[in-house]
């Protein structure tokens, strides 16, 4: 193979025209010059320059090679170009994974955020739910999965170890539990619904197959409450569930990522508590994956898309039916 190096001194003298020249350009002296000449003429078994009084010109066989290396040497100086500006952050693709809640509510902000930041950067947005997200980050299908860790219903609980079975978590929000009723609903009037009073109500489960990590815990804390819960409708989306709750059809414990992106009209959102529960929302990724530019830089957005988290029409203060309930 070829030596690049070799090659760059022979587009050099072949452009200069003179060995002495070519090696002020390359900050080498000439007898260093005229030794890469020699060694790439064995390399190739052809002669590569020719004199002319004081100057050289490159034989067929040279001139040959030298455009070659011009354009190899362009190559490589755009190859170095575009590995520091990936190094940087400032090109590539990072491949994104995320529960569907938070593909509404979370992702879309801190994309926005992101892409903003790096203009030329490939952002591949993948829906899943919590077990694929977290294969897909394990088989390296996916830099990152916005997931869920837990359901949390006391004080703080400790985060992850940083390495948890090879995925490394970073806490990125709590994601609170609230109610959600129909405007004429008798639980609207309270500024606040305990869990207890949802015992006797019809529900509206947003997660029929229960694959979200929280589903099976919920129905703990329920029976640790002591009661089971009645979902008398069960759907895969929390959309739908504010649907089928403005339509009069039950009542729903529903995360604020669920509200998003809008409150249904119509609707009063109420704080479940007692207890109160909240969903553990982490970005997630390989343990033995290099920290990078990209992935920070995504990490910080989905931080600050959880801090600055709006959902519109969500109002915890008195609703547009209480009045009318209370005369």
């Amino acid at each position: 193979m070829l030596n690049v190096h070799r090659l760059a001194v022979l587009h050099a003298v072949a452009s200069s025209g003179s060995v002495t020249a070519a090696a002020a350009e390359l900050n080498y002296t000439p007898s260093a010059v005229s030794q890469h000449i020699a060694a790439l003429e064995r390399e190739t078994q052809a002669p590569l320059l020719e004199r002319h009084g004081r100057r050289v010109r490159p034989t067929p066989a040279g001139a040959l090679l030298a455009r070659y290396a011009g354009e190899i040497l362009e190559r490589v100086a755009e190859a170095e170009a575009a590995l520091a500006a990936l190094n940087a952050g400032h090109t590539g693709r990072i491949r994104l994974a995320s529960l569907p809640s938070a593909a509404t509510g979370l992702v879309p902000a801190a994309v926005a955020e992101f892409r903003a930041q790096h203009p030329d950067v490939e952002v591949d947005l993948a829906l899943a739910e919590q077990l694929d997200a977290l294969a897909a980050v394990r088989l390296d299908r996916v830099d990152l999965a916005v997931a869920i860790l837990d359901l949390a219903t006391g004080d703080a609980l400790p985060d992850p170890a940083p390495d948890d079975h090879g995925l490394r978590w970073e806490p990125l929000l709590e994601d609170p539990y609230f109610v959600v009723l129909p405007a004429e609903h008798p639980l609207s009037r309270a500024p606040e619904v305990k869990l207890v009073q949802l015992a006797d109500q019809r529900l509206v489960s947003g997660d029929r197959n229960r694959s979200c990590p929280c589903a099976q815990e919920f129905l703990a804390v329920c029976d640790r409450t002591g009661f089971r819960p009645r979902f008398t409708i069960e759907v895969d989306d929390y959309p739908t569930v504010q649907s089928l709750v403005a339509a009069g059809l039950g009542v729903a414990a529903v995360p604020l990522l669920g509200l998003s992106p809008a409150v249904h009209e119509g609707l009063i959102v109420r704080p479940l508590v007692g207890p109160a529960l909240r969903r553990r929302i982490f970005a997630v990724t390989r343990a033995s994956r290099p920290r990078d530019p990209l992935f920070d830089a995504m990490l910080t957005s989905l931080k600050a898309a959880a801090e600055a988290l709006v959902v519109p029409g969500l109002s915890l203060g008195p609703g547009p039916s209480d009045a009318a309930l209370a005369a």
